[in-house]
């Protein structure tokens, strides 16, 4: 029995516990057909093409200024009504900038205005308000409320929606904006920039309305919603009624639905890296890419994820309602980097530079360990000196107290202690110096070890570099040679 059947009889599809009568399910046969001959007789407008109606004749012509003033100004004459007269300019300025920019003019701006005799003086205003970083903040956050632009979700550092670093998204809405860049090229950024310019940061940014869509626990939930809001934001439908079934009232097929699906089946996301900033805790660009281009698509038999169609995928196709012209998809060749985005320039540069940097810093720590090592030394040495002189006066007041002569008992007695402190301080001395032995040993390895790898790493590099310019296949003995020599390297 079909969902539309069982909705028909008043029952949820679906239910086994709630099953129709025989009696209802013949009386859902009749209103099904009824149903469907209303849906052939459903005359369905959205996307025809608009045909300008003609201007209507207004008694008074002074008003009209645009042709949308012309079907206000008959609306008013057929009601009786008069416009109101043109607002005052001081209240005029502070609608226009209120509207274009959010925020109320200055004083200067007023004054300015207001002193601004020219007949161009609204149209300057309105450039100016038009040209203002404001104007992008002001109606970027509108774009961002049908885009569903939000930071990332989760619970304590676990990221369960959107990504962290979206904010990257923001900014390209807002200098879309006032960058006067076309609506249709945004759409293009944001569902394809990864193709448009697979290298350029300043559009990946822009495939954060994808990236918005992901959804840690269930890979589906993440592509239901992509296929929901972006027919949502682009094209005014709710197409994601026909996830489980045919459309009720839009003539969109449950096929159809998985057929849009499936242009975003391959895709996936990751964050890459800025210049500058190698941890992408901090900072980086979070970007979609396709992982997977051969990841098939089915239909999911009443919206079960669980029991797929899996007798035939489903190709890429967007419903016919929408565009009736054959579809031929191209494939679109990246450049390496795109896809292999750890060897981008800077990357590269940056790997190195800070591969370098450790080199200098453990050469630098075994220098200061070796001058820690002779410091420890030079006070072993001057407390033996003191702890020999020590015992040699513990010796004489000795003598002197068996002598009986001019020495005291409280005289040895304090020589003797001054002299067991000094050997206690030797002790300690003597142990400082094993801990600073084992601390310039440990630099030395660190040492070798930091040489070792930037050693392997240019060599690593080299060999990709081999690769990337086609020496593997023209000259595969070179390749070879440093192949192997960057297998030495690595494993030393």
């Amino acid at each position: 029995m079909s969902n539309l059947t069982e909705i028909l009889t008043g029952h949820f599809p679906g239910d086994g516990s709630d099953k129709p009568t025989a009696a209802e399910v013949a009386n859902a046969s009749k209103l099904r057909a009824a149903f469907e001959q209303y849906r052939k007789s459903y005359q369905w407008h959205p996307f025809e093409q608009v045909q300008r109606p003609p201007l209507p004749m207004v008694r008074n012509r002074a008003w009209v200024r645009n042709p949308i003033d012309a079907f206000v100004a008959a609306e008013h004459e057929a009601r009786g009504l008069k416009p109101r007269p043109e607002a005052a300019r001081h209240s005029w300025l502070r609608r226009v900038t209120l509207d274009l920019a959010g925020l109320p003019p200055t004083r200067t701006q007023l004054h300015a205005f207001l002193s601004d005799t020219s007949s161009e003086a609204y149209e300057k205003v309105v450039d100016r308000l038009l040209a203002s970083p404001r104007y992008g903040e002001r109606w970027g956050r509108h774009w961002m409320d049908v885009w569903r632009y939000s930071d990332w979700a989760g619970f304590g550092q676990e990221v369960r929606e959107s990504q962290p670093h979206i904010w990257h998204w923001r900014d390209w809405i807002i200098e879309s904006l006032n960058q006067d860049k076309g609506y249709d090229r945004m759409i293009q950024e944001m569902l394809a920039g990864d193709e448009l310019a697979p290298t350029d940061a300043a559009t990946l940014r822009a495939t954060g309305f994808l990236v918005r869509n992901w959804f840690s626990f269930n890979r589906n939930v993440w592509l239901d919603n992509t296929v929901e809001h972006t027919a949502k934001a682009f094209l005014g439908v709710t197409i994601n009624c026909a996830r489980c079934h045919e459309h009720m009232f839009d003539p969109v097929a449950q096929k159809e639905y998985y057929a849009f699906r499936a242009f975003f089946e391959p895709y996936n996301i990751r964050t890459d890296r800025l210049p500058g900033q190698p941890d992408l805790t901090r900072d980086g660009i979070p970007r979609v890419y396709d992982k997977d281009l051969n990841t098939p698509t089915y239909l999911f038999i009443r919206g079960n994820d669980a029991d797929p169609d899996k007798s035939k995928a489903i190709a890429p196709a967007v419903p016919a309602v929408f565009s009736d012209a054959a579809m031929e998809i191209q494939p679109v060749h990246l450049p390496r980097t795109a896809y292999m985005p750890d060897k981008q320039g800077f990357v590269v540069q940056e790997t190195i530079r800070a591969s370098e940097q450790q080199v200098v810093a453990v050469r630098k720590a075994v220098g200061e360990a070796q001058k820690e090592l002779d410091r420890r030394h030079q006070s072993v040495a001057g407390l033996r000196e003191a702890e020999k002189a020590s015992w040699a006066a513990v010796l004489e007041a000795r003598q002197k107290l068996d002598a009986n002569l001019s020495g005291s008992l409280q005289g040895w007695m304090q020589a003797l202690s001054e002299a067991s402190h000094l050997a206690e301080e030797v002790t300690k001395a003597q142990q400082q110096v094993r801990v600073a032995e084992d601390q310039i040993r440990l630099a030395h390895m660190k040492q070798a070890l930091a040489g070792a790898a930037h050693a392997a790493l240019l060599a690593t590099l080299r060999v990709e570099k081999l690769e990337d310019t086609g020496v593997r296949q023209s000259d595969p003995e070179t390749w070879r040679t440093a192949a192997l020599a960057a297998n030495r390297a690595q494993r030393e």
